[in-house]
């Protein structure tokens, strides 16, 4: 399909037909002179193209409007067809060469606007001598643009590579007229700096001459977080590792990718077999649906605290796991900590028991009976101590037992209390009720922590 500016070139020749016959009186003795230009402004508007189609609409132009037919060829008319012969060939030898022009100036833009680039821009002659930078280059270098033209490169060279790696570079250079890769610089000030460096060998025939180009992107906020990136993974397996919890790393559809060693021991399976199987696989048939839902729960929320359920391990022994889930950011995979608490819910069980007891007999003791914690603070008492002393449920609770027993000092109270064992001591004390009255008390004591 023609583009504009070629339609635009092949205008201006039939323009030029039109004022001719307009003006045929003064032209007629000019007319190749007019077509001449004519053919001039298309190969400017219209390129390498717009000339050609110019050329073959012009030279049909004055066949079939200036010339006389073919067939009545005169000798007088001959020197017309030679002049059209010539002037096809102009046209075609001008819009060659202005099509050249445009590739060049095209060339040249681009070169141009990569000089105003982001990246740093380098050019120098074969012997490495800098010709010309861009600023993105002195603003990274940190040197001035009078300190860098006629220097070399190697300016900024760092004491990172030795002379064989800047040898091969010129090896691989020569070679393949291209060189690209990262590389360590260091700054007018010392600072070290990373770039992607890429060179270009360019050769310029018509001067004989050979000319580098050094495009560099200075990469070092990237090669930082690459490096925080790497140093987090190592935490984060030293972490994984080490960690006494069970740490494991599930796919969507609950297969094991990745276990640590508590997570092998918590199970008895190894971590090999571990990653053959999923987690689903371990729970027992009551639990498997709630762990399929929990995975889609923890896809669509992001995490789930506190997941508690029964799982077997590799000898078929049943034991309670509490798991806390959360997705990867990568929302492919999903992380598990998980505990095994069988032992902590016995434990919890048991206290349970013992408390509903313990609270069975604060409540239907007959005598006071009161628990203080080691600093005098009044921990617990049951209803009948407090009647004892006139006091309510929660006002005996603000009391110490300083505020109880006035027949002995506060230092005697504290040493006292210091040297109770589990085995009971009888003794007798003088307690003081709400009203401030005084009475005499039978006291057993014993340490129950």
């Amino acid at each position: 399909m023609m583009k504009k500016n070629e339609i635009y070139a092949l205008l201006i020749p039939i323009l030029t037909l039109v004022i001719h016959k307009m003006t045929w009186v003064w032209v007629k003795p000019h007319i190749w002179f007019a077509y001449y230009f004519s053919l001039y402004l298309s190969v400017r508007v219209g390129g390498k193209r717009g000339g050609y189609y110019a050329t073959g609409l012009t030279a049909l132009l004055v066949y079939f409007f200036e010339m006389e037919p073919l067939y009545s060829i005169q000798k007088s008319n001959i020197g017309d067809y030679i002049s059209m012969i010539f002037f096809i060939i102009v046209g075609i030898a001008l819009s060659r060469m202005v099509g050249s022009l445009n590739i060049k100036m095209k060339e040249l833009k681009i070169a141009s606007a990569a000089f105003y680039s982001k990246n740093g821009v380098v050019i120098t002659d074969k012997k490495g001598k800098i010709l010309k930078i861009n600023q993105a280059y002195i603003q990274m270098s940190g040197y001035s643009e009078s300190e860098l033209i006629g220097n070399t490169p190697s300016v900024l060279k760092s004491d990172m590579y030795d002379s064989s790696f800047y040898k091969q570079l010129w090896i691989d250079l020569e070679k393949k007229n291209a060189w690209e890769g990262e590389i360590v610089n260091k700054r007018k000030n010392g600072e070290l700096f990373h770039i992607y460096l890429n060179i270009t060998k360019v050769s310029i025939a018509e001067d004989d001459e050979i000319y580098y180009v050094g495009v560099m992107k200075d990469i070092s906020k990237r090669k930082q977080l690459e490096e925080n990136l790497n140093n987090q993974k190592q935490q984060f397996e030293s972490m994984f590792q080490s960690s006494i919890d069970s740490i494991a790393l599930i796919d969507l559809n609950g297969n094991f990718l990745k276990v640590n060693q508590a997570q092998c021991e918590m199970t008895g399976y190894s971590e090999k077999e571990l990653l053959q199987k999923s987690c689903i696989e371990l729970s027992v048939p009551a639990d498997i649906e709630r762990s399929k839902n929990v995975i889609r729960e923890v896809i669509e929320r992001g995490y789930v605290k506190n997941f508690e359920k029964h799982c077997f391990t590799k000898e078929i022994e049943p034991f309670l796991v509490n798991m806390s889930l959360s997705i990867m950011p990568d929302k492919k995979s999903i992380l598990i900590i998980s505990k095994n608490i069988t032992k902590d819910v016995i434990l919890r069980n048991v206290v349970e028991q013992q408390k509903r007891r313990y609270q069975q007999i604060m409540k239907l003791a007959s005598d006071g009976i009161f628990i203080f914690s080691l600093n005098g603070k009044l921990f617990e008492c049951s209803q009948r101590s407090a009647d004892m002393l006139g006091y309510s449920m929660q006002e005996i609770t603000n009391l110490w037992i300083f505020d109880i027993d006035v027949q002995y000092s506060r230092e005697e109270i504290l040493h006292f209390m210091s040297t109770i064992e589990t085995e009971p001591i009888n003794f007798e004390a003088k307690y003081k009720r709400k009203d401030g009255s005084i009475y005499d008390a039978g006291v057993v004591a014993v340490r129950i922590i």
